[in-house]
């Protein structure tokens, strides 16, 4: 997951998708609002929606953890 547009150069970042590809990853980019959760501790959920004949698609992300505890950018 990151707040990048991509995992590879923005201009050409086919190259580390295949590699990732091949090794089962998956790939979340452009992701907002990551300084609200902690380090570690949280679930991350995903619902992407199937696009016939797409290699991307767009997914609603959604994040859960316990209340009280400060995200990265809230802690002190």
């Amino acid at each position: 997951m990151t707040a990048g547009p991509s995992f590879g150069a923005t201009d050409d970042g086919q190259g580390p998708h295949v590699a990732g590809l091949q090794h089962g990853m998956s790939f979340t980019e452009c992701v907002t609002g990551l300084g609200r959760l902690p380090v570690r501790g949280a679930y991350y959920i995903a619902a992407p929606y199937k696009v016939a004949d797409q290699q991307g698609a767009i997914a609603r992300v959604f994040a859960i953890k316990s209340a009280g505890t400060p995200g990265i950018a809230e802690a002190s």
